[in-house]
């Protein structure tokens, strides 16, 4: 199988013909379409039936609850047979040929991501931008780093997953997943992929069209863009303070294109003042994140890559912990692909009974030996105190995480 094209469907029954017409007349053979049908309330699933019965590559997955496109996508991964993947949103189409084009410059590169270029429709079908080419030719193979930091300097960043031709053993091996509960989650998928990827190449061709509509997630839940980027904003950060490769010049890319997503963060959650001009300095990126969250509430964990490595390759990792701290502390661990076998805290009944979707035991119910790895996920003040607890009851090996916290 070449291509699995992946599309999430939620109430589109308007739009959704037209975007599966674009996906089935593709000029190539060997490719399927997974349509996820996620609880839609209108048509839309008769729809998809009534294609699945006329083309045999389509293939319909229906989520028995609404969970959002992130899952959506993410179920599409897990069912995709496809050496590339290419997501579709169901209110969009690929312009004819995209599939033989994009699988032939991937296969020739042999890139982990192929980016490419959109035309853009309004509701009424008019178009905004036909055809959308770059000043720029980005000739050539880079790693995904490189394209990155070309891109930001450019100010042409491809962010949506849409544009993105991704090869799927490299989204698997990498642990590539979107981050499911927000919107906005191409920020983090396209940061991370591209952070990740060995090779990538652009090809300077309008493939895609785009349609905005004012009922779309982008525009229809506008009050759950802060927290949303907040949660980007932060997995981020806890990627690139992991990871002591990065040049100065990389560091100071990297830090700016944060700081201008941060600045977005702040206009929807109503701060007042700009922050300063994020200064860098070098590989201490510490002072960078310190720069960046000025605000009361933010923290950003970091484990060095020495403690990562040690838990990547341990089988029971546990988290000491369920409240706030918690929750970022399992969302770094998760981008850093660690895998966590148990969550515990003292009092169930005084913490949430469960956190990410793993159930919350207490410590006494825990019956583990001394393999376990405990990472504290609370405020630092407390740190100390449940490290004694610990030890006490003959853990061994306990980790700290450290807490950049705000100047002022």
């Amino acid at each position: 199988m070449k291509i699995s094209i992946i599309v999430p469907v939620y109430n589109v029954e308007q739009y959704l013909a037209e975007c599966l017409e674009s996906l089935v007349s593709q000029d190539m053979s060997d490719y399927e379409i997974i349509c996820i049908e996620d609880c839609s309330e209108d048509n839309s699933m008769s729809i998809l039936k009534e294609y699945a019965r006329k083309y045999s590559n389509i293939k319909i997955i229906r989520h028995t609850t609404n969970k959002g496109l992130s899952a959506a996508r993410n179920s599409g991964i897990k069912a995709a047979r496809g050496e590339y993947l290419q997501f579709v949103d169901s209110d969009d189409m690929l312009v004819k040929g995209a599939c033989k084009k994009l699988y032939n410059n991937a296969k020739k590169s042999d890139a982990d991501i192929v980016y490419f270029n959109m035309e853009f429709l309004n509701d009424t079908d008019k178009f905004l931008i036909r055809h959308e080419e770059s000043n720029i030719d980005y000739v050539g193979q880079y790693t995904g780093r490189q394209l990155f930091c070309l891109y930001e300097k450019n100010n042409n960043h491809k962010t949506e997953s849409v544009r993105q031709f991704i090869k799927r053993e490299f989204v698997i091996n990498n642990h590539l997943q979107f981050h499911e509960g927000i919107i906005h989650e191409d920020v983090l998928f396209y940061f991370l992929a591209a952070m990740k990827a060995n090779t990538v190449i652009d090809i300077n061709t309008s493939l895609y069209i785009y349609r905005q509509r004012e009922d779309s997630i982008m525009w229809s839940q506008r009050d759950k863009t802060s927290g949303s980027l907040k949660v980007c904003i932060m997995n981020m950060c806890a990627y690139w303070l992991n990871d002591e490769s990065f040049s100065d010049d990389e560091n100071e890319i990297i830090g700016k294109y944060i700081k201008g997503i941060y600045d977005i963060y702040k206009q929807y959650k109503h701060y007042g003042n700009e922050i300063n001009e994020c200064n860098m300095f070098g590989n201490r990126k510490e002072k960078i994140i310190q720069n960046i969250f000025l605000d009361k509430c933010d923290e950003v964990i970091y484990l060095s890559k020495d403690i990562i490595d040690k838990l990547q390759h341990n089988e029971k990792n546990i988290i000491y912990g369920a409240g706030k701290m918690a929750t970022i502390l399992y969302d770094y661990l998760y981008q850093n692909n660690v895998k966590i076998h148990n969550i515990v805290v003292t009092n169930k009944k005084r913490n949430h009974q469960t956190l990410a979707g793993i159930r919350v035991d207490e410590i006494n119910e825990l019956n583990e030996n001394n393999d376990a790895i405990f990472i504290i996920g609370t405020d630092t003040k407390f740190q100390s105190e449940i490290e004694i607890e610990l030890r006490n009851r003959g853990y061994k090996n306990i980790i700290k995480p450290s807490i950049c916290q705000k100047r002022g």
